[in-house]
């Protein structure tokens, strides 16, 4: 698995979501997405340790938002992702432009950010 995105690939051609899969990603800092069959469905990042915060999203974990982890456990069988790692300073700025293009703003992580969904809808 390469350590760039696959955008524009649909995501039944991406990895599934499982831990064998997960276990490939690098013990390194950067930016993911997962997505469900009808596209993409959470964008978000680590600072230190993308393996691990995919982990913890597939153990239910991973988020504060209920919604989310309730979510990810009923679909995880279906559930691809992509990732790519990316220096700490540049994280904030990518997950951003990633939320607001790929209109996932309902369900990102974007209090922790000073962000709300508003910015990113007509």
């Amino acid at each position: 698995m390469p350590h760039v995105f696959h955008l524009g690939v649909h995501p039944t051609q991406l990895p599934t979501f499982d831990f064998a899969n997960i276990n490939t990603v690098p013990e390194k800092p950067g930016v993911y997405i997962i997505y469900e069959p009808a596209g993409p469905f959470y964008v978000g990042r680590s600072g230190s340790n993308i393996r691990r915060r995919l982990l913890a999203h597939l153990n239910g974990t991973g988020n504060q938002n209920v919604k989310l982890a309730t979510k990810i456990r009923e679909v995880r069988g279906i559930l691809t992702f992509t990732y790519a790692v990316l220096p700490k300073a540049n994280q904030a700025e990518v997950e951003a432009v990633l939320i607001a293009s790929l209109n996932v703003a309902q369900v990102a992580n974007m209090r922790r950010e000073g962000l709300y969904e508003e910015q990113f809808t007509d």
